[in-house]
Formats: C-alpha cells, sequence, structure tokens
C-alpha cells in the first residue's frame, strides 16, 4: 500500500490565509478540492493519503475531517492545535465528536523560529502530553533551529510519537547545523521525519536524504507530495522521491512509501 503522508485541500474560505497572502506562493491561491487530490493520488498510484491541516481554525479542522468521512482515499486526518492552549483537551473530544472524528490521528504545531523557552513552557509540555495520553501524533513545522529544543522536550515527554514535517527545514546557509540537529534528533525514541516539502526540489536533495536515511532509517521515514504547494515547485515531488530513493532495498523503500506513515498514523490497507 502507498500513502502519501502529507498533502493538503482549501476552499475559498483559506484565502486569506497570511501564508497564502505571499508573493511566492500566488500560483495557489485558489481552491483545491478533494476531487483534484484524488486525482493526484491516482496519478501516481497511491492507495491512501494523511491529510493536513493548511490552517490554523478549529472551522478548518472540521471541514477536514467532514471531507474524509466521504473519501475512500483519506487514511488519516491532522489537525491543527495550539499545545499551550488551556482548552486544548475539550477542543480535541468536539473534534473526535464531529463529522469524520474518527480520522483524527494527530495534531499539528507550528514552530518554525520556537527557542527552548516556548517548547520547555509548562503549558506546552503539559499539551504534549495530553496529546501523547490521547494517542495522537504530534506533528510538527519546524526548522533547523527548532531542532535541538524539540528533540530535548521529546526526550523529557517520554512515549510521544512525534512526526516532523518537510526534513526539519533545511536551510542553503545551514547545512551544518541542519546535520547536526537531526543526528540529534534522530537518537529520541518516537520521533519520525517526513520527505517532503521545499527540501525534495533542492539541488542536493540527494545528500539531505541520504543523511536523513543513515540517522533515522528507513523505518522512521515517510514520503509526502506536500500538494498542491509542491506545485510551486514544478510538482511530481512523490516522483522525485522514488527516483532518489531507486537504489533503497525493496524494504526500504516500502516504509519510505506506506509502510511507516501507515504505522504511525493507524492507517488499513
Amino acid at each position: 500500500m502507498l500513502v502519501d503522508a502529507h498533502a493538503h485541500i482549501w476552499g475559498p474560505e483559506l484565502l486569506d490565509v497570511h501564508w497564502l497572502q505571499a508573493d511566492a506562493a500566488a500560483g495557489i491561491r485558489r481552491p483545491f478540492g478533494v476531487a483534484q487530490l484524488e486525482r493526484e493520488l491516482a496519478s501516481n498510484g497511491v492507495d491512501r493519503v494523511v491529510l493536513v491541516a493548511a490552517d490554523e481554525t478549529d472551522a478548518g479542522n472540521r471541514r477536514l475531517l467532514d471531507v474524509a468521512s466521504d473519501s475512500g482515499r483519506i487514511g488519516a486526518v491532522v489537525a491543527w492545535a495550539d499545545p499551550a492552549d488551556p482548552r486544548l483537551g475539550e477542543r480535541l473530544a468536539l473534534l473526535r465528536k464531529a463529522s469524520g472524528g474518527e480520522q483524527l490521528r494527530g495534531v499539528r504545531v507550528s514552530a518554525g523560529g520556537a527557542g527552548a523557552d516556548w517548547w520547555w513552557s509548562r503549558e506546552v509540555i503539559a499539551g504534549l502530553a495530553a496529546l501523547r495520553d490521547d494517542g495522537l501524533v504530534v506533528e510538527v513545522l519546524a526548522d533547523g533551529r527548532s531542532l535541538p529544543a524539540l528533540a530535548a522536550v521529546c526526550r523529557g515527554v517520554g512515549g510521544l510519537t512525534l512526526v516532523v514535517d518537510h526534513l526539519g527545514g533545511p536551510s542553503a546557509e545551514g547545512r551544518e547545523q541542519w546535520v547536526a540537529a537531526i543526528r540529534e534528533l534522530a537518537g529520541v525514541e518516537g520521533v519520525h521525519l517526513k520527505v517532503s516539502g521545499a527540501p525534495v526540489f533542492a539541488d542536493d536533495f540527494a545528500l539531505l536524504l541520504g543523511t536523513v536515511r543513515r540517522a533515522f532509517g528507513a523505518s522512521r521515514l515517510m514520503a509526502g507530495s506536500d500538494w498542491p504547494v509542491s506545485t510551486l515547485h514544478g510538482g511530481d515531488a512523490w516522483r522525485r522521491v522514488l527516483d532518489a530513493a531507486s537504489g533503497w532495498s525493496d524494504d526500504e523503500r516500502a516504509n519510505l512509501t506506506g509502510r511507516t506513515a501507515a504505522r504511525v498514523y493507524g492507517i488499513a490497507a
């Protein structure tokens, strides 16, 4: 079973989201629906997808879950949540009761640039522990500067299942720092990494992929198309990942392209 571990959809109600207002996002400042996503998946022979929140609202979370209830290809939904929110438990309970709530498998935390003080705050630690106890995956959108603090927090909150998006956000000017942070993060049990996002289109993507393969092993890596954002970089992210991993063993490729995501997000064949 092939699983695309990272894709988005949105309608007209999201077109005023701040990151879609950037000049660089002009090419995707329009609705992208589930029918388009399903055609994209079918063109790559992908069986299931992890649908990830693109905005930071409860209404957006409910829309994703409702869509998931009607689609046979959506295997899991990662909603947005703020781990420091004192109403976190209440909000998650409402999502589980909503249409498609059984597809809720994780929450996404946007933490680009977040420092150790934020990660180690009492509220965030309590929220992460609550998400762990609720059986939810914690998915983090972070950059290389945040990874060391994230690794320390994961050690402190035992039993957490954590997924870092987009290879942990390597920057062209901070490759050595990123390599060190990736190695540190890989030493923490329960941490996984998505091979997705802009790094897939970097000139040195093969080197980046080799680094995370050596650090994490294929059993903790999962490929994601980041559709439709990936179309800004030329598209066909899924094929680029497959081509870069062409020399891997069959078992490693099976982990990268579906087995890891299915296990982490509880996606049945």
